[in-house]
Formats: structure tokens, C-alpha cells, sequence
């Protein structure tokens, strides 16, 4: 069930399909802590410059003329201490939220998913001639993507000349004969005017593969979920022209 995620959904997450990428409890709760401690030493190092300065003052151990006040600079040193706690907190937590989003944005720009260990990895897609296509991570497309790894079969239809056949990328998990409004469900091109076909196969369990909602074609909404290989990754099993 949570395989996009390593098996470990508390400590990871897939929002936009790429790959496994640590939670906000794993790395945002850690730089929150982080910039409170960072905050806090300065805060400390603040108070300890203003006593140790006005000490010296005081005792006259240095040149400096403004030591009338230093009791009020090291009272006030001292209630900075929270601030500069809380400011570290917030700073850190509103730049882990900008680092992380930015990471997202590259992630699916660069093709690379980074782990939590640091490294990167690149994420599932498979090239086509319309650009990348990317594994969502819809329970509905996780599922398809285990069906099709696991040999379940899948089709295409269409009309010679203008649609692939075994060369052909995007397939379906809904046989076209039993399933209403097909075309639409599956965002099809026009099937132009050649002669019309309908064809099944089994995914090649070495070839490149992701599972995703089909994406609209003109007045076809698409939406049910498609299989994208890349050319020739579907072992045909039958061939039919009505």
C-alpha cells in the first residue's frame, strides 16, 4: 500500500509521484530546533559581550567612556534571549518550507527525487514526443502500475494511419469493446478515417513504464488512468480489425 514511500509513510512522502522525500516532522521540526538553538547562542553571546564589556568598564579595565549604563544594556541583553530564540525558530522554519518547495520545483524539473539521506535519484518517466511523461501517485495509478508490472493486460484501438499499433506508447487498462465513452475516458485523439482496429498485450517487464491519469485531448476529458511505455515496450498478444 505505501510503496511509493518506501513502506514507511510516517517518515516519508511522494506528493507529486517523484520518489520518496523526507516528511515536514523529519526535516521541518528539525530546522525549527535548529534555528531556536541558533537563535538562543546568539542571544547568549549577546548578554556575555554586554556583561563582559561593561565589566570591564566598570573596573576600568578599558579606554571606553559609556559605562554609565551598562547595568540596563545587560538587563536588556538578557530579555533579548527569547526573541532571538523565537526569531531563529521562525527563520529556520520559514526557510525549510521555501528550500523544501524549491526542491520539489527542481525535483520534477531535473527528473531526480532526493532521499533522506541526501542522495538523488532519479524518478520514474518515460520520454515521449508530447515530453515527459511522470508516475502520479493516485492509489488508482499505484494500483495500475502493480497490475501491469504483475502481466495484466492492456489495449489500444484506433484506425490505421493515424494511430500507433506496436509502437504505440499510451495504452489502456479498460477494454475499448466493453467500456462506454472510451475515447473520452482516455483523453483519444480523432481516430481519422482509416480502417479501425483493436489490439492487447502485456506490458515488457524490462521496458521503462509509468501509470497515470490520461490527460485531455481536445473534447475528450481523459482522466481513467493509462499505461505510458516507451516504443514497442507492450508484448502483443492479439490483433482484431472489425
Amino acid at each position: 500500500l505505501y510503496a511509493y514511500t518506501g513502506g514507511d509513510p510516517v517518515n516519508f512522502m511522494d506528493p507529486f509521484g517523484l520518489g520518496p522525500q523526507t516528511t515536514f516532522w523529519q526535516t521541518g521540526v528539525g530546522s525549527v530546533l535548529e534555528g531556536a538553538g541558533t537563535g538562543l547562542r546568539q542571544g547568549v553571546d549577546n548578554f556575555n559581550n554586554t556583561f563582559t564589556f561593561g565589566l570591564y568598564d566598570k573596573m576600568g579595565w578599558s579606554n571606553s567612556a559609556a559605562n554609565s549604563g551598562w547595568e540596563h544594556d545587560l538587563s536588556r541583553s538578557l530579555a533579548t534571549i527569547p526573541r532571538d530564540v523565537a526569531i531563529g525558530a521562525v527563520v529556520a522554519g520559514a526557510a525549510n518550507v521555501v528550500a523544501r518547495t524549491a526542491s520539489s520545483i527542481v525535483s520534477s524539473l531535473t527528473n531526480t527525487a532526493t532521499l533522506a539521506n541526501g542522495a538523488s535519484i532519479p524518478v520514474r518517466s518515460v520520454a515521449t514526443p508530447q515530453g515527459a511523461a511522470f508516475q502520479t501517485a493516485t492509489a488508482e495509478a499505484q494500483a495500475a502500475l502493480r497490475q501491469a508490472q504483475s502481466g495484466a493486460p492492456v489495449y489500444r484501438t484506433g484506425t490505421l494511419g493515424t494511430q500507433h499499433t506496436a509502437e504505440a506508447q499510451y495504452w489502456s487498462f479498460q477494454n475499448p469493446v466493453s467500456t462506454p465513452g472510451y475515447a473520452n475516458r482516455m483523453g483519444m485523439p480523432s481516430t481519422g478515417s482509416g480502417e479501425p482496429f483493436i489490439m492487447g498485450g502485456r506490458v515488457n517487464p524490462s521496458g521503462n513504464l509509468i501509470t497515470r491519469e490520461a490527460p485531455g485531448v481536445g473534447g475528450n476529458l481523459g482522466g481513467s488512468v493509462e499505461a505510458v511505455t516507451q516504443p514497442g515496450g507492450v508484448i502483443i498478444d492479439w490483433f482484431h480489425m472489425p
